[in-house]
């Protein structure tokens, strides 16, 4: 991870110190996360503070495309993130099953029985100044290119 995105999920990182979170959901992550080495990057930057930590996390399609492969900023996407006791009760993890980076969530056990799930979602808005490259371009691409098929 470079100290560009270091610095962009640092608010994160504030926040969780500051808010206390165990649980933490981050909507327009903006990182392609279908970099495994972002993901770890990530999981190193908890690493220090918090002895437990999972992360789920969805990005669209478009970052395994070769044009945003190599790119480490992609609009969009989310981020889950649980830490210390509410990590180590993560029983189910999952993302977007359209590619469209809209979703992510985390199902935990509790006492007696009980589960819980922490969804992570958002909706892009419609735009009609759409950039090459923005969260929305991006699935109307997906879209357009499912429709095709």
């Amino acid at each position: 991870m470079t100290f560009s995105q270091e610095k962009q999920l640092e608010p994160s990182n504030f926040l969780i110190q500051t808010l206390r979170c165990s649980i933490l959901c981050v909507t327009e992550s903006n990182v392609n996360w279908h970099q495994p080495q972002h993901c770890h990057a990530f999981q190193q930057l908890l690493q220090p503070k918090w002895q437990q930590s999972w992360i789920e996390t969805s990005t669209t399609q478009c970052g395994t495309h070769a044009e945003h492969y190599n790119r480490e900023y992609l609009p969009g996407g989310t981020l889950t993130i649980a830490l210390d006791q509410w990590a180590a009760k993560v029983t189910k993890v999952s993302e977007d099953q359209c590619n469209l980076g809209c979703w992510s969530y985390m199902s935990m056990s509790g006492k007696h029985g009980t589960n819980i799930t922490i969804i992570t979602a958002y909706c892009i808005c419609k735009s009609t100044n759409m950039g090459k490259i923005t969260a929305a371009c991006q699935q109307l691409h997906l879209l357009e290119e499912e429709a095709m098929q």
